[in-house]
């Protein structure tokens, strides 16, 4: 998995706050939450429940980066099952893909005795958050942001639609969003 995590910064990042504001922190990509589970003594429901509760463990976003990794093992011995659980807050859904698809890789390669290969990247999230803070403070980042600022600062009035399932209240509010 260090491997993952070597090429992925962003898996290696926690969110501590600072000044009540959260901000991005690399962690020591060396440490890293990856535990094995031997499930061979368990039921099939009780596997189920093993990786489900696993997965749902909440993160500590402040303290531990926003990643972990299970094996599970039904033999005892053998790796069966990679979970493999990521905090949204590092990850879209494109990357889950990407990064899904390196990892099978990986695997995949240790497991037949040779050295992964995978494509040298093109662009880091870091490579793109630094050209986004350039382009912010360039004079086309601030043209584009008083371009915004000027469109968006009197916002079209809502449309009423019939609603049918229940009254709306005379003030509309943002409550449950």
């Amino acid at each position: 998995f260090r491997i993952l995590l070597d090429r992925h910064p962003m898996l290696s990042t926690r969110f501590p706050l600072h000044a009540t504001k959260p901000i991005q922190q690399r962690t020591d990509p060396t440490v890293m939450d990856c535990a094995w589970s031997d499930l061979s003594q368990c039921t099939m429901n009780e596997r189920d429940a093993a990786a489900r509760k696993a997965h749902e463990a909440p993160f500590d976003l402040e303290t531990s980066a926003a990643v972990r990794f299970r094996v599970f093992s039904e033999d005892g011995t053998t790796p069966s099952t990679v979970l493999f659980t990521m905090h949204h807050i590092i990850c879209d859904g494109w990357s889950v893909e990407v990064l899904r698809q390196e990892l099978h890789t990986i695997l995949n390669a240790l497991v037949s005795g040779n050295k992964p290969q995978l494509k040298p990247e093109k662009h880091s999230y870091f490579d793109h958050a630094r050209e986004e803070q350039e382009l912010l403070r360039s004079p086309e980042g601030a043209a584009n942001f008083a371009y915004w600022q000027e469109n968006l600062a009197d916002p079209p009035h809502p449309i009423t639609l019939p609603a049918q399932d229940h009254p709306r209240p005379p003030t509309l509010t943002l409550a449950g969003l």
